[in-house]
């Protein structure tokens, strides 16, 4: 299989694991109570699958990433709509789940879902540069987000309904 090269990309990442926290159920709202603030760095350079992770306090590591869901949420205060994704990263011993979002979440704050994806299309550079032209934190129609996609279970922590 050939690489595909992407281009160089840094993002923060939530340190929760939104398919274990966020319904996934389309139309279900939930109020958020995971951490204010994307503090884990990650950088994903020309190889797809493949990044630096860097959390606080510890030492950067090589890890092997890939986005396992995507869902759009829309804020209920201000209907503005985005994107989320759980991003899977192992380093070979260890294997994680993290949030990477378009927007900034704010605990507390209820979020509808308006679409959910288990077999995401993006790699994760994909993702993250798709953001940048769409401004996402405007409000947007709901019936302009992506078509309906797969139900799933709901959550748990994180998110409360």
């Amino acid at each position: 299989m050939k690489a595909v090269a992407s281009p160089d990309l840094t993002c923060t990442l939530y340190e929760f694991d939104p398919g274990a926290a966020l319904p996934a159920v389309t139309g279900q709202s939930f109020t958020y109570r995971g951490p204010a603030l994307a503090e884990a760095a990650l950088w994903v350079g020309a190889m797809p699958g493949f990044g630096r992770l860097q959390r606080t306090c510890a030492a950067p590591i090589s890890v092997e990433l890939s986005m396992t869901a995507r869902w759009v949420l829309c804020d209920a205060q201000t209907n503005a709509c985005f994107e989320l994704a759980a991003v899977a990263l192992s380093d070979g011993l260890l294997e994680n789940t993290l949030a990477y979002s378009h927007s900034s979440l704010r605990p507390g704050r209820r979020y509808r879902v308006m679409w959910y994806d288990d077999i995401p299309d993006l790699d994760l550079a994909g993702f993250a540069a798709s953001a940048a032209p769409r401004l996402l934190d405007t409000p947007r129609d709901p019936a302009s987000m992506a078509p309906l996609g797969h139900q799933g279970t709901p959550g748990s922590r994180y998110a409360t309904g």
